[in-house]
């Protein structure tokens, strides 16, 4: 909608949580989850408000589905209390003791918005005074000429003497302006300005205005590019304050954006503070670039688009990549094309960030609070994205550390997942860039560290124990210094496979790459298209399957690019020797061939391409 958001919103809440009471009928209820040990005994809403009557068991924070916007009021048994809005969403919150309350919250007036309202209302006053004075009036139709006698000695000039002329009644419908009052001429000025500008100046170069904007490239950005995401829109420059930032500080980096064709979708933006790793340490996202929905985007425009960056807390210093990327809203992000057309990522390079110590110590919020001590350092807590992987899987992992006050050694986290038969993944990662080792950490620093742990294909199924202990960095294989610290039971699941060649309406047998081979496939008329894959090793790579529907001289119709079997294998998940099932469905409207083949998202990079032919 190209809406403005309150400042508190750095991260869009999920878009769809209200969907199902819209598409009930009745009205949305605005209570969000609910705290444990909190029951709603009654709730009601409307547009500008909403009221729940809860019993909490102890003290708890209720958060409303509103924007916490200018005006919002809260009260607590008819009591004003404050309200803080939540962090990332910028969400109403109100904090409500324990016991059986009467909680409310409603959209009303500021001072600003008050004043606002009076200066309206004068000017909607004055506006009416000066439309009277400038009515005409019917004057007197005798001429009234009044003086004093002069004396005969007196010389009187003969203007003075010269009476006005006689005012007239106007007729019956003639125009009350009076063509000797300097109302019409105004008028006729400000009409023929406004004609002259819209014939003579208005979208047009002149020394009055003109565009920075050339089609291709806007005039006076600082790093000129021409970035294509997927044919649709292309980055076109950026605008930045330099290359460092502390870490509790915050950046401003503004992008140009450019339509290759009206997009059909409205597309969002994002610019990211990425490690060596990829792992994520800043974010700052645009739902409409250039505060206007890509959907009504035209091709001799282009968007300026604002960002004010800031790091995630417990950034440690270093140096970062800072990468720009589009996405629609709840989709996939689009593939960056080279000159050929070729898919290069999802991300185009904007440089390098380097980022200093920050000023004071960060807060951070650990989904999973430990506080274990490790000497060294103090495991504040963790995070994992999953606590029921699957064999393949990549368990995404960010621990947040403290530093212990005094001299301390040179240490790397060892994090591990072991079962009863051992150890079944393991990962040596240290807390920090290498150009800034433990020992040079202040006092009471935390800092965050992310990290990937990957699963074997033929990890077995059932529990493991995820730990992590402290080593010394100048010999990672010794053993702890600390720990180990348990932090997690995992369930790991193992996916259903099939090691048997099905029947297939197509057999190929064709190499998809030097690791992996198309079996086959079976094609319907209707679109329905189920591929046969078999590799021949484990891969290292999470592939994506890519299926296009090619037209005359090889144009793409239609296309999907999918994580094979519907999401549900991953190809790091593949031993060697399975047959995996892999269906889609597309509208084979003018086809006339299909090229399928796997491509590694990050990348780009194809693992192989065939070509088979349409029905």
């Amino acid at each position: 909608t190209g809406e403005f958001l309150p400042t508190a919103v750095h991260t869009l809440p999920d878009p769809h949580t209200l969907d199902a009471a819209y598409a009930s009928g009745r009205p949305a209820e605005r209570l969000a989850a609910l705290p444990q040990g909190v029951t709603v005994l009654s709730q009601s809403a409307h547009a500008t408000g909403a009221s729940a009557e809860i019993s909490a068991a102890t003290a708890a924070t209720l958060t409303f589905n509103f924007f916490d916007y200018p005006g919002w009021r809260a009260t607590i048994d008819g009591q004003r209390v404050p309200i803080t809005a939540s962090d990332p969403n910028g969400l109403i919150t109100v904090p409500v003791p324990a016991g059986q309350h009467q909680v409310s919250v409603d959209f009303g007036s500021t001072p600003l918005r008050t004043v606002a309202s009076l200066l309206s209302a004068l000017a909607l006053v004055a506006l009416i005074v000066i439309t009277r004075r400038l009515t005409p009036i019917a004057h007197h139709p005798h001429t009234h000429l009044s003086m004093t006698a002069p004396s005969a000695d007196v010389d009187i000039p003969t203007h003075v003497l010269s009476p006005t002329p006689p005012h007239r009644e106007r007729p019956s419908g003639q125009s009350p302006w009076d063509p000797h009052t300097p109302t019409l001429p105004f008028a006729l000025t400000a009409l023929a300005l406004l004609t002259a500008r819209a014939l003579l100046l208005d979208n047009r170069a002149t020394v009055f205005a003109h565009s920075r904007f050339d089609g291709a490239t806007v005039a006076g950005v600082e790093q000129p590019l021409d970035v294509n995401f997927d044919d649709q829109i292309v980055l076109i420059g950026w605008d930045g304050p330099g290359n460092s930032v502390a870490a509790d500080g915050a950046v401003a980096i503004t992008l140009y954006w450019r339509a290759q064709r009206v997009p059909a979708l409205d597309y969002a933006t994002t610019v990211q503070v990425l490690d060596a790793g990829g792992h994520l340490f800043g974010q700052s996202d645009s739902q409409h670039p250039g505060r206007v929905p890509t959907r009504r985007w035209t091709t001799d425009q282009y968007a300026r688009d604002e960002h004010r960056l800031r790091l995630l807390p417990g950034t440690p210093p270093g140096a970062y990549r800072l990468v720009a990327g589009v996405y629609p809203v709840g989709g996939a992000a689009l593939p960056v094309l080279d000159a050929g057309h070729a898919p290069q990522g999802q991300y185009a390079p904007l440089g390098t960030l380097l980022v200093t110590p920050g000023q004071g110590q960060a807060e951070v919020d650990p989904a999973e609070v430990t506080h274990a001590d490790l000497g060294a350092l103090t495991l504040l807590g963790y995070s994992v994205n999953t606590t029921n992987p699957q064999a393949g899987d990549t368990l995404r992992l960010t621990l947040f550390w403290r530093a212990a006050a005094g001299p301390r050694p040179d240490v790397v986290a060892r994090v591990a997942l072991v079962t009863e038969a051992g150890v079944l993944a393991e990962v040596t990662r240290a807390p920090a860039p290498a150009t800034y080792p433990t020992s040079a950490w202040a006092a009471s620093q935390v800092v965050r560290t992310p990290l990937d742990l990957r699963l074997p294909a033929e990890a077995p199924a059932g529990p493991a124990q995820l730990v992590v202990s402290l080593v010394a960095a100048e010999a990672p294989a010794s053993p702890p210094l600390a720990g180990p610290v348990r932090l997690a039971t995992l369930d790991v699941r193992v996916p259903k496979r099939s090691f048997s060649v099905p029947a297939m309406e197509h057999a190929l047998n064709a190499p998809a790459g030097g690791q992996v081979r198309l079996l086959g496939y079976d094609l319907a008329p209707t679109g329905a298209l189920t591929l046969y894959w078999q590799p021949g090793t484990t891969l290292d790579t999470g592939y994506k399957v890519f299926v296009h529907v090619l037209g005359a001289n090889e144009q793409i119709l239609a296309q999907a690019d999918t994580v094979p079997a519907g999401g549900t294998r991953p190809t790091t998940g593949w031993l060697p020797g399975e047959v995996i099932a892999d269906a889609h469905s597309l509208p084979l409207a003018g086809a006339r061939q299909l090229a399928v083949g796997l491509y590694d998202e990050v990348t780009g990079e194809r693992l192989g391409r065939v070509v088979i032919e349409a029905p």
